[in-house]
């Protein structure tokens, strides 16, 4: 009991899978210069997290200085 297969239609399906391969080659090159985009823009991504750890640090410093010495009172 198998079903007959039309062999056409094996080899449009081989012809299909190619085809999808060769696409994602493709986009392999746009996804690659994508992730060499992100690499080269970690550096400046540490650097912004630096400055906002500063900034925080500041103003966390100002806030126990001005209010720490508060009394909390019911």
């Amino acid at each position: 009991q198998v079903l007959p297969i039309n062999p056409t239609l094996i080899r449009v399906m081989r012809v299909l899978r190619i085809a999808r391969v060769l696409k994602l080659l493709k986009m392999a090159k746009g996804i690659r210069a994508l992730l060499d985009t992100v690499i080269q823009a970690l550096p400046q991504v540490g650097n912004l997290g630096l400055l906002f750890f500063l900034l925080f640090f500041i103003f966390a410093a100002l806030g126990v200085e001005l209010f720490g010495k508060l009394e909390c009172s019911e």
